[in-house]
């Protein structure tokens, strides 16, 4: 950063101009104080489901035997993904005759440059997969609130881990994700208003559930319902 000061007449140094914007406010302070940081361990828990009841679970959520065996068995035991070839020779699912998950129907577009990729764990000097929760408030003033937030160490909660953030002091709301006798329309529907009727009441964390999912009550895919909530929340 290069900062020519005409009024001063001189040139005043990176170092300098850092120094006097980390030194506007009490930032340091701000961020210990109102930061909460949920806790990246747990207690070893019981199992939440039977065999049989999560057999019905797999089933219900569209899980195969292949994905199963190939992929959810090595990401249990070695805690990494299952690496394959690039090539899929399968049907696009927009073609296939046969009932596919909403999920199959999107592809991802990238460009591969490294090998391995950069990832949290080989490049975390310049990765993270920590994130922030909580309210964004006004970017044209600072203050302790803009602090408030809830910081995850990664994206991906286990249940002890989910119990943690219903305690952690932001107001928060669950809003059932499972699709009635009414059909599909009318489920997202009804989970983009509860939604912002949470949020009106004050809520700053909405967690959408399909816990409750059984044969029923089908569970509306995790994609759908996200998408369908954080633009109506927008709109």
């Amino acid at each position: 950063m290069l900062l020519i000061d005409l009024a001063e007449g001189r040139v005043i140094s990176d170092e300098e101009v850092k120094y006097r914007i980390a030194g506007c406010r009490l930032y340091r302070k701000w961020l210990r104080t109102n930061v909460v940081t949920l806790p990246a361990a747990c207690a070893t828990s019981s199992p939440l489901f039977t065999e049989p009841v999560l057999d019905r679970l797999k089933a219900l959520h569209g899980h195969t035997l292949e994905d199963l065996r190939i992929l959810m068995v090595r990401m249990a035991r070695r805690g990494n993904e299952a690496i394959g070839s690039m090539g899929n020779d399968t049907a696009l699912a927009v073609l296939s005759d046969r009932l596919r998950l909403l999920y199959d129907y999107f592809k991802r577009l990238f460009a591969q440059v490294t090998n391995p990729t950069p990832d949290a764990i080989r490049e975390m000097m310049v990765t993270s997969l920590a994130l922030d929760l909580g309210a964004s408030r006004n970017l044209y003033t600072e203050s302790p609130l803009h602090c408030r937030k809830l910081r995850l160490n990664q994206p991906v909660l286990i249940e002890c881990a989910l119990t943690n953030l219903r305690q952690c002091g932001l107001a928060w709301a669950t809003v059932s994700t499972c699709i009635d006798e009414d059909g599909l329309e009318h489920a997202l529907a009804r989970v983009r208003e509860e939604a912002a009727d949470a949020v009106r009441q004050g809520a700053q964390l909405i967690i959408l559930s399909d816990r409750k999912a059984r044969r029923a009550r089908m569970p509306t895919p995790a994609l759908l319902v996200v998408a369908a909530v954080l633009h109506h929340l927008i709109r």
